[in-house]
């Protein structure tokens, strides 16, 4: 057992060893002697004391060097055929493409010049706009041809056209050459396994997922994706595996991953965990307003009406503008004055006159 006891789940270890360890690892070190136990102390009734808000927007595959430092280890390690005691050619190599990944100020500017005529061309036919791609790749055009650097972008978009064209076989080629340029991009792996799933070729599909998270073990989007890939497919202990790895992260940089995890611990049936998560996300991210009504509408369905009108409440007060956390709490009061045969509805009206401070728009 956990220290937070089964939490109704006694037959789902899988579920509560995930999220127990998540909350667990992430809580570490939070503040001197502040466990999840003191950070949950306050709970959804208690307010939140106003105060400076920290900028937690952080660019998508930006990572910090902590994290950059366990993905190229995790990388390395797993990456099938090679052993974990690496000769120095391959890390010159992963050195090398971690390098390319960024990009200078000049690079920059050609793509977005490639970029600009690459839609023009496109507005003419797709045939015009692959062709030129293609051209901007080849050497033997000085003038069209974009820095190394900006290749694995390129093939992006040649692979996109080809897909359009329904060129299949031509996308995949396109997509796997994007990959082997920039390993540790999340797009090229995203983008193939969408056309090997759309195709019906869910083996495939997963097998290019892991590969991508060999790479990108931390990354938001590629993960969100695998879970959610595996919970289509049935594969819920694969999907709790791939969560698990949200220990190794701060909350501030994978709260959306874990709220996707909370969501399917509730569409599994594990409710009460799934809220615990919830309660969990929310205290440490107040100013998204979309946590606060999954969690009222967790608490609706499947806990208590009251609880969930608590939780818009605290929404409110937090994020006063937030035009649906008002629809919520009209549904709430007003089924709740229905229910008291209150037929003026003085909950809703309240809650009306609170709404005025939204624009008309």
């Amino acid at each position: 057992q956990t220290k937070y006891g089964n939490a109704g789940l006694s037959n789902h270890g899988e579920a509560r060893d995930w999220a127990a360890d998540v909350m667990d690892n992430q809580t570490k070190g939070r503040g001197k002697g502040r466990g999840r136990a003191n950070t949950m102390e306050r709970d959804i009734h208690v307010d939140k004391k106003p105060g400076k808000r920290s900028n937690l927007k952080q660019t998508r595959d930006r990572k910090h060097p902590q994290q950059s430092n366990h993905d190229a280890n995790y990388s390395k390690a797993s990456r099938p055929g090679i052993s974990t005691t690496l000769g120095a050619g391959v890390r010159a190599d992963d050195d090398a493409k971690r390098g390319e990944f960024t990009e200078s100020p000049a690079e920059r500017q050609a793509f977005k010049e490639f970029g600009r005529n690459f839609r023009q061309k496109e507005n003419i036919s797709l045939e015009a706009a692959r062709k030129y791609a293609l051209a901007c790749l080849s050497a033997t055009n000085p003038d069209l041809y974009l820095p190394p650097s900006t290749h694995w972008r390129v093939y992006l978009d040649v692979a996109d056209i080809a897909k359009r064209s329904n060129q299949l076989d031509d996308a995949r080629s396109h997509y796997r050459r994007s990959c082997e340029l920039q390993p540790y991009a999340s797009q090229g792996w995203l983008e193939h396994s969408k056309l090997e799933e759309e195709c019906g070729n869910l083996s495939k599909c997963a097998n290019i997922l892991e590969e991508g998270l060999q790479y990108c073990s931390l990354n938001e989007s590629l993960l969100i994706r695998a879970v959610k890939f595996y919970e289509r497919i049935g594969d819920l202990r694969h999907a709790r595996q791939l969560l698990a790895r949200l220990k190794h992260s701060s909350v501030e940089k994978s709260w959306k991953t874990m709220l996707e995890g909370a969501l399917l611990e509730a569409r599994a049936g594990k409710y009460k965990m799934a809220r615990e998560l919830l309660k969990y996300i929310t205290f440490h991210v107040p100013w998204y307003g979309p946590l606060y009504l999954a969690h009222a509408k967790l608490e609706r369905d499947y806990g208590s009406p009251e609880e969930a009108y608590l939780i818009v409440d605290k929404g409110l007060k937090e994020l006063p503008r937030y035009g649906p956390l008002y629809f919520q709490a009209f549904r709430l009061c007003e089924k709740e004055d229905l229910s008291n045969e209150d037929f003026h509805l003085p909950r809703t009206m309240a809650i009306v006159s609170r709404a005025e401070s939204i624009s008309k728009e």
